[in-house]
């Protein structure tokens, strides 16, 4: 029974690792994280820092939607936001607009990272 337990913490931790991408870059001004709209590529090779989904209500401007989840990209020091898709939601009782993204970098532009 013993290391059926110790195989379990083991694929457990194995897959909190896999989850995240293990780079931290210092924040930045939400004004440098590129916004990358739906459908477009970003102009050149990136990883993932963190997927980022933001709700809000129905009839907030999409505007204010990207410019929040702008911020939350720069809080992780991301070079962009790549917008996956803006869709509204709409449940009776509380109908929301919904944004998922995710922040990216480069790796060209972190000459630090390499080797990471």
């Amino acid at each position: 029974m013993r290391p059926l337990h110790v195989f379990v913490i083991a694929a457990t931790l194995l897959g909190l690792v896999a989850c995240g991408s293990g780079i931290t870059l210092p924040p930045v001004s939400p004004q440098d994280v590129e916004v990358i709209p739906e459908g477009q590529d970003p102009p050149e090779d990136f990883e993932e820092i963190k997927r980022i989904n933001r709700r809000v209500a129905w009839e907030t401007p999409r505007d204010s939607l990207i410019a929040q989840a702008r911020e939350i990209a720069a809080e992780l020091g991301a070079d962009a936001l790549r917008i996956l898709s803006i869709s509204r939601w709409a449940d009776i009782s509380n109908p929301q607009l919904v944004l998922k993204g995710m922040a990216i970098y480069y790796p060209s532009r972190h000459p630090e990272l390499e080797g990471n």
